[in-house]
């Protein structure tokens, strides 16, 4: 069996010229902006988990952090996606560095005032590891904002395509790849509990449902082509096939969820219900 180990993002450039849940960002950050717990000296740190490109920490983080704010930090598994976000974004008090919140060594980051992951979680293979390095790497009294998506279309999509036959000699088990959250009966409740365990303190959480448009096929495409951990396992000479066949699948597991509108191959929309998640140290 394969090793479960998450999903890294690649492709940056792909998936910074798409970011299909902008708006979803966007209104989070507009909603919470006066939740976290700023400080009166206005010298803030914040930390950015699964940062990717940096796209997003840069135009939707970066303008809610006080104007003399003292460092902002975007972290990705993915050094493709951080070479991106440092070449297009590092600034003196702004950078970006290559770690994995699940497997690294906390003690190489510096200690922050506040921590945001933007739909990230759902690429995770193991929640409990990632909160508590996001607890260690918290200041005491600081605060950490999570948003994610409830259930991960593309790992429904992921499960039909591996009943396919003409693909299912290569995907052996789809625990490879689907993490264990995506099965959760009760995901709120789960995520709650979770974040008191790893010791963080007035927790909120909530859930929202939502349904974007992403573009046509040919988008989702391109948008299933960054997300790496779908292709374990598939020959990289059939990579295209398995693409093209995995979109169709995906528009068909879109259509499952019963909130979102409906997909077509010339409009498409995400299943975007989102768990978000703000607790304290």
């Amino acid at each position: 069996m394969l090793k479960k180990i998450g999903s890294k993002m690649f492709k940056p450039e792909l998936w910074e010229s798409n970011k299909p849940n902008t708006p979803l960002v966007r209104a989070l950050m507009e909603e919470y902006k006066d939740k976290f717990n700023w400080r009166a000296d206005g010298r803030d740190s914040l930390m950015d988990v699964g940062c990717a490109g940096g796209g997003h920490t840069m135009e939707f983080v970066l303008p809610i952090l006080p104007k003399n704010f003292d460092r902002l930090i975007g972290i990705d598994n993915s050094s493709e996606m951080i070479a991106y976000a440092h070449k297009t974004y590092s600034r003196p008090n702004i950078e970006f560095k290559t770690f994995d919140i699940v497997e690294g060594d906390t003690k190489k980051l510096p200690q922050v005032d506040h921590i945001v992951s933007l739909y990230v979680f759902h690429l995770l293979s193991d929640h409990e590891k990632a909160v508590t390095n996001m607890f260690d790497v918290l200041k005491p009294g600081g605060d950490c904002f999570l948003a994610h998506l409830r259930y991960f279309g593309l790992y429904t999509a992921y499960e039909l395509i591996s009943r396919d036959p003409k693909w299912s000699k290569y995907i052996t088990d789809v625990n490879d790849v689907i993490i264990p959250s995506y099965f959760s009966k009760c995901p709120e409740s789960d995520l709650e509990q979770l974040l008191k365990k790893c010791g963080f303190k007035s927790v909120e959480v909530s859930s929202r449902e939502a349904s974007f448009e992403v573009g046509d096929f040919n988008v989702l495409k391109d948008l299933i082509k960054t997300v790496a951990s779908l292709y374990k396992g598939i020959p990289l000479a059939q990579h295209d096939d398995f693409t093209n066949d995995l979109t169709h699948h995906a528009i068909d597991a879109f259509n499952s969820f019963s909130y979102n509108k409906h997909s077509t191959t010339s409009k498409v929309f995400f299943p975007g219900a989102t768990l978000v998640a703000y607790s304290k140290k």
